[in-house]
């Protein structure tokens, strides 16, 4: 997860904007948390292709990341 891995809020935001910049978008995904499953959503989908982000539940991110 990159916000969990990050150093900062700033930083996270800075290693998301690399992967847009670069991909035009990119995933996040969130630690299973309190019960709650794994989950992952897009940003930039919309504004790079003009399709709808998507937003995943339970998950496994490295299949959903593979190149």
């Amino acid at each position: 997860c990159i916000v969990c891995d990050a150093t900062s809020l700033d930083h996270a935001i800075e290693l998301l904007s690399i992967d847009i910049d670069d991909q035009g978008w990119t995933a996040v995904s969130t630690p299973p948390t309190d019960g709650r499953p794994r989950w992952v959503y897009t940003v930039g989908l919309e504004h790079a292709f003009d399709h709808p982000e998507l937003l995943v539940v339970t998950c496994d991110i490295t299949p959903a990341m593979a190149e």
